[in-house]
């Protein structure tokens, strides 16, 4: 039972309707139910972002895994992670870019129960990717591969100018399906505000 004078997770007699109350405490205000998590390979046989990555991050919340992002490259020793200044010491997002040679695959995830995004492919690879997180939620906020990119920064965005393939959001929505030129961020959310 959500709120009320007496909020806790109650067992109700559907025969008659009574009710025993299981827990109680404020802790037990807003109770949520979902399909109880099992171990799951992410990386490796039977992974659900393929057999092998060479390199990954995750956003999560507390010690609440959230969203997973994996890369791989032609010459994995190329790979580099590279954090984006921040026009704002105080916004709720973390920006990096990945980059290598040829990055051949980047795949995420923004629910354990929800499905893979692939964003690059070996038949068509890119030199490196803008990935953005909501860090307050832990979630992926854009994906946004790149064959060529130079970064703006202004107080109000974070703007990128280049030869985009694409431009995923947090729904896994390819907003740029036929590619862009310039991509801008929000500085708060890392949330797409336009692309061209």
């Amino acid at each position: 039972r959500r709120g009320g004078a007496n909020p806790g997770i109650y067992l109700r007699d559907v025969s008659d309707g009574t009710e025993s109350l299981l827990l109680s405490g404020n802790q037990y205000r807003d109770p949520q139910w979902g399909p109880y998590p099992t171990k799951r390979n992410l990386i490796g046989p039977g992974g659900t972002l393929g057999t092998a990555s060479g390199g990954f991050i995750f956003g999560q919340v507390g010690d609440r895994l959230k969203s997973f992002v994996s890369f791989d490259a032609t010459t994995r020793s190329t790979l580099v992670v590279t954090p984006q200044a921040n026009p704002n010491p105080y916004q709720a997002n973390a920006v990096c870019t990945v980059s290598a040679d040829s990055m051949k695959m980047l795949k995420y995830f923004n629910d354990l129960a929800g499905g893979v995004v692939a964003v690059v492919g070996s038949a068509d690879p890119v030199s490196g990717a803008v990935v953005s997180f909501n860090a307050d939620t832990g979630r992926v906020s854009s994906v946004i591969p790149y064959k060529a990119a130079a970064a703006t920064r202004t107080r109000d965005a974070l703007a990128y100018k280049g030869e985009f393939t694409g431009a995923w959001d947090d729904k896994g929505k390819n907003r740029a399906p036929n590619g862009a030129t310039e991509v801008t961020l929000d500085p708060n959310t890392g949330e797409l505000l336009s692309v061209r």
